[in-house]
């Protein structure tokens, strides 16, 4: 690990852990030491207060490690499945069977085998794997062992929505927007929200729906796979701003033949219209204010980016993302070396970041776009960023700089 200034970045293990540890009727089994998993369960309750996962340690000790004894793993297993009847088992190496070379996939198929129990150990999470890494390969195990292969459509238009994860600020309150828009624009229901509220038989019945919207890049990898299981179409993209959450609706509607809901849309622009044009007329008023700043994860940035300046007339002044793999010309990746040179003290204008780049702005707090170790999230219902609410929202965010 680098050496970092204000926060270390998550690993892929904490991805994988993000991803899988909340999903109801399943447990999350680390082979680990002794107290591994303390500080994970604190944060999850910390993060997702009404998660339902069961996380476990194997609890090893020295001699364990020292000996390569696997014994406890066994244990653990029976334990899990005599406690919990889970109807899934994740299991999550830890730093130890990377080390020592211990073969994990030995282990869960003679547990499998042994109990009769399902055991998923994902692929990704050891030392070179990022966050990003984490969660695409946390979903894709989700969708890829535990769906239902054989199964019909449901009779009710319906939506698996992929990419509600945790590290995001806003996770709970942007899907629970997305549920509110489809269902007001198309009469859609959701079928499966993951990893968000959300259990194993929800997942097993992915395959009845009619279409995947994918909120992050993370989650294409999944949607590729049940399109190819299920012949399932599915839509990349999130929907930020009143245009942008306007052509998203369209795009669905397009897909699925949908007759869009224009009485429910056009109210929901009216209702936002009043501070749009206000956000509008007081950023020609101050643009010495009316820049922004953003940087975090590459599709919230650029769903909010484009909506402030193709929509609330703000001004693009440094922007950035937190995956070297996904970087481009409008969204290049930034180190903290780099963040640490460009915001300084004094930093001036909106900006939309996570808490280091306030502390390094000299701020005391702000509006947040990723959600890093010390953050916690005890509100559910709080307003969102992507909807037309979620419009709204970011427009009484800048406003709040701007006046």
């Amino acid at each position: 690990m680098g050496l970092y200034r204000y926060a270390p970045k998550p690993s892929g293990r904490m991805g994988l852990l993000w991803t899988l540890g909340s999903i109801k009727d399943t447990a999350l089994l680390e082979f680990g030491s002794m107290g591994h998993m303390l500080y994970a369960e604190r944060w999850m309750w910390q993060s997702v207060p009404s998660h339902q996962g069961k996380l476990y340690t194997t609890h090893l000790d020295e001699k364990d490690i020292a000996l390569g004894i696997t014994k406890r793993f066994s244990l653990a297993v029976r334990e899990i499945i005599e406690k919990e009847r889970p109807e899934v088992i994740f299991v999550l190496p830890s730093a130890i069977p990377e080390i020592t070379g211990m073969d994990m996939e030995i282990l869960c198929k003679e547990a499998e085998s042994e109990f009769g129990q399902k055991i998923i150990l994902p692929r990704k999470g050891g030392f070179h794997e990022k966050l990003h890494h984490g969660i695409e390969e946390g979903l894709y195990c989700l969708v890829k062992k535990v769906p239902e292969k054989k199964i019909n459509r449901t009779e009710k238009i319906t939506y698996n929505l992929i990419g509600t994860c945790i590290d995001a600020a806003k996770f709970q309150a942007d899907a629970y927007e997305v549920q509110r828009i489809l269902e007001g624009a198309f009469g859609m229901e959701a079928l499966c929200m993951l990893p968000l509220d959300t259990s194993a038989g929800q997942i097993k019945n992915m395959g009845g729906a009619h279409i995947n919207l994918v909120l992050r890049r993370e989650g294409i990898k999944a949607a590729e796979l049940l399109k190819e299981t299920f012949q399932t179409d599915y839509l990349y993209g999130s929907p930020y701003g009143y245009q942008g959450t306007l052509r998203w609706l369209k795009e669905i509607g397009d897909k699925l033949n949908l007759t869009l809901n224009l009485e429910f849309v056009d109210r929901e622009l009216e209702e936002g219209s009043h501070i749009l044009r206000y956000c509008r007329r007081v950023a020609v008023m101050s643009p010495e204010k009316a820049c922004i700043s953003i940087g975090g994860n590459y599709d919230a940035v650029k769903g909010i980016l484009d909506f402030g300046i193709t929509e609330a007339g703000l001004k693009k002044k440094y922007v950035w993302c937190d995956v070297k793999d996904y970087e481009d010309e409008s969204i290049p990746y930034q180190t903290e070396e780099n963040l640490i040179n460009n915001i300084t003290t004094g930093f001036s204008g909106i900006l939309m970041a996570d808490k280091a780049a306030y502390q390094m702005a000299g701020r005391i707090s702000g509006p947040i776009i990723n959600r890093s170790l010390n953050n916690r999230n005890f509100n559910k219902y709080e307003s969102p960023y992507m909807g037309f609410r979620g419009a709204m929202n970011l427009c009484s965010l800048w406003l709040e700089e701007l006046l």
